[in-house]
């Protein structure tokens, strides 16, 4: 707020990273192994309002994804001192019909077969958050530092990453430790 007051970014900006922030911390709730989950539905009580509400039924469904595709994430991306390089450039999309293609694709992915969900696009095209994270990928970035460049967040940076290895456009440059 104090940058935006002082003109140094713009209030949109500002705003996406509170939003951001928020549903980091909101779904990281969904990794605990144990505990129970109520949502109520009642109208917010911001005296000044500095996030926008998300409303209760798409935070339990984007807590599941996320929660059901963690775990395959985890098995390439698991620590997160690694650094990748680009080896593959991105196929350019041919016209707008496969970008909306690709856009139905991701949005109707849970009737995709779990491989080809699993393990990026089946046409080899990226999305756009593929194309962003493969932007910053230069061989010096860790996995902390394509997080935080990408504003993507951690879960949808790291299935980026994922997808992005799945489909031979990256490979780790320094030697990978697994988190215990």
């Amino acid at each position: 707020d104090i940058l935006h007051e002082r003109g140094a970014v713009e209030k949109a900006a500002v705003v996406a990273a509170r939003d951001l922030q928020t549903r980091e911390r909101l779904y990281r709730l969904f990794q605990q192994q144990t505990g129970r989950y109520r949502f109520e539905a009642k109208p917010p009580n911001f005296t000044r309002p500095t996030i926008s509400p998300i409303p209760a039924e798409t935070v339990l469904m984007e807590g599941l994804r996320m929660a059901d595709e963690w775990p395959l994430i985890r098995t390439r991306i698991n620590n997160y001192d690694a650094v990748f390089r680009a080896v593959r450039a991105p196929v350019e999309e041919d016209n707008d019909a496969d970008v909306l293609e690709a856009l139905l694709d991701d949005a109707f992915s849970e009737f995709v077969d779990p491989a080809v969900k699993a393990g990026g696009s089946a046409s080899g095209k990226l999305g756009a958050a593929e194309r962003r994270v493969l932007e910053l990928v230069d061989g010096k970035r860790d996995i902390h530092q394509l997080i935080a460049r990408s504003r993507l967040g951690e879960f949808e940076t790291c299935k980026a990453l994922y997808n992005l290895l799945q489909d031979g456009y990256v490979e780790p440059t320094r030697a990978v430790r697994r988190l215990s």
